[in-house]
């Protein structure tokens, strides 16, 4: 026969069931009344015959199976047919059905929205144009305990004209606040990034209307042009398709419009406008000036180790031409780090270990399945022991009893995906900052597929042992066992006594991690971080130069801010600060010392002081106060502390122990204003006045710079 021929037969035995099945009975029928007719005509009698006849074609469910087999479609029907009985079993058993679902659902669900994190934050290709070609370039002075440090604007020129290594490079800030209007909607605070000409063509970004921005409008006096996000255009323009040319107001200054970049786009987190950079090369900030983050891709055919030798003889040209600012004591230095591990580096181990947790507990929900199901198929033994007197085969055995822990951990898997969608919808409410590329977090095609493996798997795995279990060819002993309700036996029992102490191994092991993670966590509870957060509410606010051009006016500003606050029913104290402590934002400079000999100083030749690298912060009288932050000596400021008056600054405790040891601080000098030559610093000498305590500006678990402060009132860096 044709193979059309013999496809067509196949369909229809498979879908013409009734039919097939009469049709094969009646050839049977036929054949075992020839086989009686040829017993009888050889002698035998009829009895004799009939019983020959049975013994020659065996059992009859056994021999239709075989048939279908052989029409090749017939594990199809045996499929559907384990499908229903397993589905009224489980409709049989519906208390034991629920508990099973929801412990697969728990444990499928965790791992189900884990996955769909790892997977968007680890696994996943960046959204840019050949992303396996970008790297971060990071600065570093090791020797003022700076691992990492951005550029500042000599610096950037010079890496623009020397490097080797580099296709293209792009300088940027991102996530400063800003506040934003146009003509139809009042102003709103809106995180903005700004960069070079060249971010955009380096990460192969096109935007969905207009255009980014050139390199003649990246030049000084001609940048009043900005770029908005998708989610911007959406909100303040209502996705106006003729968005293009329109005004924007950033901090009160008139830019346009000239472009919208695609949804989704958060490289440097979720900016909501970007605007040039707009560097002046012919009068640059002072090289100690660092403020921009600074991203390169790769030329073709150059690697890691040659771009970091490359960085290497750059960062050695520059601490020749400037010794300085690169003195041989400050490790200066250039490196590169894969954009990729730039991003995940840190979340990496902490993904990872979730993953193996959220598996442990998988695991631990398979076993209490398996042992839920030993201890259901006890019952069941007489039930398989009698199939088997009756010729089912020991896998056709062990396929029903998979195929009802298939469709068990099939509903599981469904229920958990649910939960899993739930999940990842408190999990996309994290901040970039936490988790990069959380705005990709979603339950893709990868993320189904992984899900259906685990289904399988897990139904394989719990199913497996119980199965082979009760299919076990002990037809006497369990008949004798199942008569007298036993429990499967001295087998049964030692399989399930395994499978408990396997549970306990693993629930051991979570525990030792969760004792482990609070731990670690009520040790940094116990850490002070120098502040209290209690009862503190805080705002930010950015104030627009063109609106508040002066140094007296922003302090008028706040001044007014501040006295309106005071006197609200239950507020007591109130203060402002430049950088709120762990606010994810960072200013910190040198600091200049008199009269200290202290190791940790930089020197310079020829002066009679060393300088620092401090954390830097300005505030108003009544901040220490509102913060807690306790007074160790001296005073705070206050309203005599006026931009007429002598400057004056505070010090952290670890500032005055390491630089002025056994000594009394007050009355010392500092500065952070030296001049606009660094070979020949002119220190403005600001006088410390007290005292506080060391505040954790960035983490609980890293103490941070010694820190000093000066009133919002003064200008530290005017020219004296």
């Amino acid at each position: 026969m044709s193979w059309p021929g013999e496809f067509s037969r196949r369909i229809t035995n498979m879908f013409g069931r009734e039919r097939y099945d009469r049709e094969l009975n009646e050839e049977m029928q036929l054949h075992k009344e020839l086989r009686e007719r040829e017993q009888r005509e050889a002698g035998a009698n009829q009895d004799d015959a009939r019983y020959t006849t049975q013994q020659r074609f065996g059992n009859d469910l056994k021999l239709r199976e075989e048939s279908r087999d052989m029409s090749g479609w017939g594990w199809v029907q045996n499929l559907v047919q384990d499908v229903r009985f397993g589905t009224r079993m489980l409709r049989k058993n519906l208390g034991f059905t629920a508990v099973a679902i929801l412990t697969l659902a728990l444990g499928i669900g965790a791992n189900t929205a884990i996955f769909s994190v790892v997977h968007a934050v680890l696994f996943s290709s960046l959204p840019y144009r050949q992303p396996e070609r970008l790297v971060k370039v990071w600065g570093r002075l090791t020797g003022e305990g700076i691992p990492r440090n951005w550029f500042s604007d000599p610096e950037w020129f010079e890496l623009v004209d020397r490097n080797h290594a580099f296709d293209q490079v792009a300088a940027y800030y991102a996530n400063k606040g800003a506040n934003v209007g146009n003509e139809d909607a009042a102003p709103q605070r809106i995180t903005r990034g700004g960069s070079t000409a060249s971010l955009f063509p380096l990460l192969g970004v096109q935007p969905i209307l207009g255009r980014t921005y050139s390199a003649e409008e990246d030049q000084p006096g001609h940048n009043q042009v900005a770029v908005i996000s998708y989610a911007l255009w959406r909100s303040l323009y209502s996705g106006d398709p003729n968005v293009v040319g329109k005004p924007i107001r950033l901090n009160n200054r008139p830019y346009t419009v000239i472009g919208v970049l695609p949804e989704g786009f958060d490289f440097a987190g979720d900016n909501q406008v970007w605007t040039p950079l707009a560097l002046d090369r012919t009068h640059p900030n002072s090289r100690g000036a660092h403020g921009w983050d600074v991203i390169g891709r790769l030329k073709p055919g150059v690697n890691l180790a040659q771009t970091s030798t490359d960085m290497d003889i750059f960062a050695q040209q520059l601490a020749r031409e400037n010794p300085a600012s690169y003195g041989p004591t400050e490790g200066w230095g250039v490196f590169v780090v894969p954009l990729r591990e730039e991003l995940v580096g840190q979340i990496r181990p902490a993904l990872l270990i979730l993953m193996a947790a959220v598996g442990i507990v998988l695991l631990i929900a398979c076993t209490n399945i398996t042992n839920l199901l030993l201890a259901r198929s006890s019952a069941r033994e007489k039930e398989m022991a009698i199939r088997a007197s009756l010729g089912a085969g020991r896998w056709r055995t062990i396929r029903q009893l998979l195929t009802e822990s298939l469709l068990l951990s099939l509903i599981g898997s469904a229920v958990g995906l649910a939960l899993g969608a739930w999940a990842l919808l408190a999990i996309r409410g994290l901040h970039i900052a936490v988790l990069p590329t959380v705005g990709k977090i979603s339950l893709d095609s990868n993320v189904l597929l992984f899900t259906l493996g685990i289904a399988l798997f897990t139904g394989i795995l719990f199913g497996l042992a119980p199965a082979l279990h009760v299919s076990s060819p002990r037809l006497h002993d369990t008949l004798k066992e199942g008569g007298r309700g036993g429990s499967g036996g001295p087998g049964g029992q030692r399989l399930r006594s395994a499978l408990v102490v396997s549970e306990i191994a693993f629930s051991l092991l979570l525990v030792i991690a969760a004792g482990l993670t609070i731990r670690s966590f009520y040790q940094l509870l116990r850490v002070d971080p120098g502040f209290r957060t209690d009862h503190i509410l805080t705002m930010r606010m950015n104030l627009p130069s063109i609106t508040y051009p002066t140094l007296p006016a922003v302090s008028q500003f706040y001044q007014t801010v501040l006295d309106r606050i005071r006197v609200i029913p239950g507020v007591e104290t109130a203060g402002a600060i430049s950088e709120l402590p762990m606010g994810n934002s960072y200013s910190s400079g040198s600091a200049f010392v008199e009269d200290s000999t202290a190791p940790m100083l930089q020197q310079i030749a020829a002066t009679p002081y060393g300088y620092l690298e401090t954390d830097q912060r300005f505030i108003t009288p009544g901040y220490f106060e509102t913060m807690k932050t306790p007074l160790i000596s001296g005073r705070v400021f206050s309203t005599v502390d006026t931009a007429t008056s002598p400057l004056v600054a505070i010090v952290d405790s670890e500032f005055a122990a390491d630089i002025w040891p056994g000594q009394d601080p007050l009355q010392k000098h500092i500065a952070i204003q030296t001049g606009t030559d660094p070979n020949k610093p002119k220190p403005v000498w600001c006088t410390v006045v007290g005292v506080v305590g060391h505040v954790h500006n960035n983490s609980l678990d890293v103490a941070g710079r010694v820190q000093a402060y000066f009133p919002q009132t003064q200008d530290p860096f005017r020219v004296s």
